[in-house]
């Protein structure tokens, strides 16, 4: 039988949308008065505006079912404005500021109560209050978005770097989520991400095409006796760096108790993978074995790096059935390894697939885990049918981890981050990016930058940069291209891209070839203090500074494709004197050639002060800052 197509309130007409204006029945603003939502009575449509700049309608919101939904009615309103302090994050304290609008259904409307709009001083986000006792099984949500004008757009796409931005027309399939809208990507008035938060047991929106001025997104959703759907979120920002700093994601989860999570440490890590087939200069290849993983144990305990990863196949091939991580033969070196890392203050994390999920009791494994002192688990190729169903699992891993004091990093294209962190810290990181070298593929510099300012607006991803060695990767096993960067920018990188867990591809011993450059690796000691993005383009350049929990300041500026001066201010910096350590590409150094080339320098420095950066083609620079007493 066909199904009808029944609308919240009448449809709005799709009429042209004039710039400034914002005159309509009901307005609502932010705490600051940036954004405003403005609610039309007579169609139930949404205007967002930016400091009166009109950027879009929100409209035609409907259900697929037989029952008609009733016109919306205004219902209360009320401001929150909050400091919040957070296990981990960009910051300690949070800003946490909106105006909360909630609209009613019509009491005999079976679905929904009605919709809450949170209007933050970044974002505008909505949900919908769905009723208990559903009449059906399944339901579709629909709505359109018409832009204020024809806009160009990037994506998320998965293993791959965001394509060019382009025309709205030219994405002939949906658009994935966090998608980036802007006006003019190289001369921006304004940006628009479009993206969701707290999606625990629900299914992600499909954004489709209609024009070059209007998106319509829906979703198939399986009542499982849910009460909201989850926030449909539009970052709104004059400029890309706001979007990157945002907190309004995590926010809009709820806050996670500090005493509860205290044992979820944030930091760098270690990883035995991609530094698989190094050779060190005494004539030592690394392998997946316990005599390189001892000399990753003891040049983190040198360094204070709190971590190291165990890949795959530590309890057997991963994609065996009949692998089995309970299987005591398995742990024989583990148990060696365990026993040696806690004596040097370093922890271990360990891979788990999938199949051994579905094979094995996983309430056993993880608590066999937490039994033998593991930190966390690196969780692998989760796949299961219907997206819903996955996310439903990949919160379920999370929680089962939580009670077993785990922390978490999901790989293998999992599902949109959506701010759980906040509720869940001990959900550190996702690969919801193409990682450096995985895919048998490597990125280039401009890729780089693409995932940090589309993928990673959605939460903390895990790039797993950081090579050091880049003149011989491609002589290891899991390395299958060139790295396309310099060391400096391999360096920078690791700050630039937010994450709880900053894992290392590369070996000990090939840190330790740089230890003057390693120690700003070293220093990204979490949970951050603050963190702020300094200046930015759209594929030219990033820089990204941060305060590590010792309340010292690094600086990472990473480059695209080609050569270019970039001129960075240090008004992040406290009313304080500093030395600045200055880490940067020398003039013959190059992303294809010269790698490994750098020069160090030190100037003194205070937050009147604005470096003036000579960064080669896929180059980078990282400050480390000492104040001076």
């Amino acid at each position: 039988m066909k199904k009808k197509l029944f609308l919240i309130g009448i449809l709005a007409s799709a009429v042209g949308v004039q710039a400034n204006d914002c005159q309509v029945t009901k307005k609502f603003t932010s705490v600051d008065g940036t954004n405003s939502l403005h609610f039309n009575y007579a169609n139930s449509s949404f205007k967002f505006c930016r400091n009166n700049r009109e950027l879009l309608i929100l409209k035609n919101l409907s259900f697929k079912t037989k029952n008609k939904i009733a016109n919306l009615k205004f219902l209360e309103q009320k401001n929150v404005s909050e400091k919040v302090q957070v296990v981990w994050g960009k910051r300690a304290v949070v800003d946490n500021d909106y105006s909360e609008v909630t609209f009613s259904a019509d009491k005999k409307n079976p679905y929904i109560t009605g919709l809450t709009f949170r209007i933050y001083n970044d974002a505008i986000a909505f949900r919908y209050n769905l009723k208990n006792n559903f009449p059906v099984k399944n339901f579709t949500e629909y709505g359109e978005v018409l832009l204020t004008q024809k806009m160009i757009a990037t994506c998320y796409r998965g293993e791959n770097s965001p394509q060019t931005p382009a025309k709205l027309t030219k994405f002939k399939n949906k658009l994935r989520t966090p998608i980036l809208l802007s006006n003019d990507f190289k001369i921006p008035k304004y940006f628009i991400s479009l993206t969701e938060a707290n999606c625990l047991n629900y299914n992600f929106l499909d954004f489709k095409v209609k024009n070059d001025n209007e998106l319509y997104f829906s979703t198939t959703v399986k009542y499982k006796n849910q009460q909201h759907s989850p926030w449909r979120v539009f970052l709104l920002s004059d400029n890309i760096n706001s979007l990157l700093d945002s907190d309004t994601i995590a926010n809009l989860n709820p806050v996670a108790n500090q005493e509860k999570f205290k044992w979820v440490k944030p930091g760098v890590c270690f990883w035995d993978w991609r530094a698989w087939g190094y050779t060190a200069d005494d004539g030592f290849k690394y392998g997946l074995n316990l005599e390189s993983w001892l000399r990753f144990v003891d040049f983190a305990h040198d360094t204070k790096v709190p971590y190291l990863l165990l890949d795959a196949n530590w309890y057997g091939h991963e994609f065996n059935p009949k692998s089995n991580p309970l299987d005591p033969s398995q742990w024989n070196r583990i148990n060696t390894l365990l026993d040696y890392a806690k004596k040097k203050d370093v922890k271990i994390l360990l891979y788990l697939n999938d199949v051994a999920s579905n094979n094995y009791d996983i309430d056993k494994v993880f608590a066999m885990y937490h039994k033998k002192g593991v930190a966390g688990v690196k969780y692998g190729f989760l796949r299961v049918k219907g997206q819903q169903n996955k996310i439903a699992k990949t919160q379920m891993l999370i929680e089962k981890c939580a009670k077993n004091h785990l922390m978490i990093d999901f790989h293998d294209n999992p599902v949109l981050p959506t701010g759980e962190f906040n509720t869940y810290p001990n959900a550190v990181t996702k690969e919801f990016c193409h990682a450096q070298a995985d895919a048998k593929r490597s990125y280039d510099p401009q890729g780089f930058l693409r995932i940090v300012m589309v993928d990673n607006i959605a939460g903390p991803i895990d790039m797993t940069n950081g090579f050091f060695d880049l003149n011989t990767t491609t002589k290891r096993p899991r390395v299958f291209q060139k790295i396309n960067s310099t060391i400096v920018a391999e360096t920078a990188r690791t700050l630039v891209a937010f994450s709880g867990l900053v894992v290392l591809p590369d070996a000990a011993d090939a840190y330790k070839k740089h230890s003057e450059l390693f120690k700003f690796i070293a220093l990204q000691q979490q949970p951050w203090q603050q963190s702020k993005t300094v200046k930015a383009e759209f594929d030219k350049y990033i820089a990204v500074a941060r305060k590590n929990k010792h309340g010292q300041w690094l600086l990472a500026v990473v480059n695209g494709n080609y050569k270019r001066t970039v001129e960075v201010p240090l008004n992040f910096l406290e009313n304080k004197n500093y030395q600045a350590k200055i880490f940067t590409d020398t003039d013959e150094t190059h992303y294809k050639s010269n790698k490994e080339s750098y020069q160090q320098q030190e100037q003194n420095v205070d937050n009147q002060t604005s470096l003036s950066l000579n960064l080669a083609a896929g180059g980078g620079a990282c400050i480390i800052f000492d104040e001076i007493k």
